[in-house]
């Protein structure tokens, strides 16, 4: 829960821009007051969710929401990996090459941003495709096929995957654009982290229940 409502947050916060060009991505960063911060919080943010969204893949108890649920997680690991390469990259590796763009201006500047750029886009398209494509379809199997979760979190992780692996397939082809980085992927990854955030804020609530049964029964 921790971990989703701080990527709601600094997702929200997340500089975006217009423009399509290496210049402009350069001009983005350069000129962003919180872009190390913002990545550096993202980093907590995931790092926090992975522990969460490990548990509840493991908290389905009967096939085959069992099965789904640990791929589930297995799928999470993996491609929380390649979710954290990305931030890194993006925050740390951009945020340097924008700053030396911004300092001299040169062809040189430019062509070794556009080189971290293209990196950079590569990283987060494949992000699109597992963190926030595969892994939430994975988790919306899981709860589709258990009868103790309520089902529209099942289509809520679902729709998000879907999207997100939309959203990657058209970055892909066509590029980063504003339609992907502006509107798609924002409307996937806040859905997928809205429903981290209900599925703790469940499960919290379930184990509440547990520990409080056997203390009542007890007293009983």
């Amino acid at each position: 829960m921790v971990g989703a409502a701080l990527g709601i947050v600094f997702n929200v916060l997340h500089p975006r821009g217009s423009g399509v060009t290496v210049a402009d991505e350069l001009s983005l960063v350069s000129g962003s007051p919180i872009w190390l911060f913002d990545h550096f919080m993202l980093v907590w943010a995931l790092l926090i969710s992975l522990v969460g969204l490990i548990v509840i893949g493991l908290c389905f108890n009967q096939e085959p929401a069992r099965s789904w649920g640990r791929v589930a997680a297995a799928s999470a690991v993996a491609s929380g990996a390649i979710a954290l390469t990305t931030i890194f990259m993006d925050g740390i590796a951009n945020n340097a090459a924008s700053a030396a763009w911004a300092a001299s201006g040169s062809s040189a500047a430019l062509a070794s941003g556009a080189a971290v750029v293209a990196v950079t886009m590569a990283m987060f398209t494949s992000l699109m495709f597992t963190f926030f494509g595969l892994t939430p379809v994975l988790f919306g199997a899981a709860v589709l096929n258990s009868n103790e979760y309520p089902r529209w979190l099942g289509y809520l992780a679902m729709g998000a995957g879907l999207l997100g692996l939309v959203t990657g397939s058209i970055q892909f082809m066509n590029g980063l654009s504003p339609l992907t980085a502006n509107i798609l992927f924002p409307i996937s990854s806040l859905a997928f982290t809205i429903w981290a955030l209900v599925m703790g804020w469940t499960l919290w609530k379930r184990s509440e229940e547990v520990v409080a049964t056997p203390a009542e029964e007890a007293v009983a």
